[in-house]
């Protein structure tokens, strides 16, 4: 018999090992509502200020999740994302089935891990609607695999993220509550990740902290 697991994640068992076992109901391991079409459009909308028809250099710079999608998804090279490409990377994730993907980080200071580290992956604004948050806290080797909260999952949460774009914040703080790490890392933060097929997917991505 076909493992239903392998059937949500088809010809993918190393992904299928991030949910087995994780969800009470079958129907929260259904892929997200995409709407590829209207998520281009909306991209340009939100971050096109120039209405040049297309997100550029400092547009991009906006949000961080569309600038870490411009090194897979600039079909074109031409250092921008059209509405087209964008909606392109859409209909990826909804052809690859995927539900949830495996996204591990290492947070490192010098080279040095960092634990308890509290990393939040943020969808973007433009796929807020679509896909959840997640979050995790970093180990005793600085590593994390962010988690989404989901009250119909076995344990309480899903392991792992949805393919998507997300800014990540990453916040450290001291036994007082006080923040030990500069705004531009949380409140402030400009690092974001496209996660989606052959991009940041069963890959250990580092994090190298520059404090000030």
């Amino acid at each position: 018999m076909r493992n239903p697991i392998d059937a949500i994640l088809p010809g993918c068992p190393g992904l299928a090992l991030i949910v087995a076992g994780c969800a009470r109901r079958p129907d929260i391991m259904i892929s997200p509502k995409w709407h590829a079409t209207a998520t281009g459009k909306q991209a340009i909308e939100f971050y096109d200020d120039n209405d040049d028809g297309k997100i550029d250099d400092e547009e991009l710079r906006q949000c961080p999740g569309l600038l870490d999608l411009l090194s897979v998804g600039d079909t074109n090279s031409d250092g921008a994302l059209s509405p087209e490409e964008i909606s392109a990377r859409i209909e990826r994730y909804e052809s690859s089935g995927f539900v949830l993907v495996p996204f591990e980080l290492q947070i490192k200071d010098g080279g040095v891990p960092v634990v308890g580290v509290v990393v939040t992956m943020i969808p973007e604004k433009l796929v807020a609607d679509t896909i959840e948050p997640a979050t995790g806290v970093t180990d005793s080797v600085g590593r994390v695999i962010p988690t989404i909260d989901h009250p119909d999952a076995a344990t309480g949460v899903l392991r792992g993220l949805r393919p998507g774009m997300y800014r990540c914040e990453i916040s450290l703080k001291s036994s007082q509550g006080d923040e030990k790490l500069p705004a531009e890392y949380n409140t402030a933060s400009k690092l974001g990740f496209e996660i989606g097929p052959g991009h940041h997917i069963d890959s250990l991505n580092v994090v190298e902290l520059s404090r000030h």
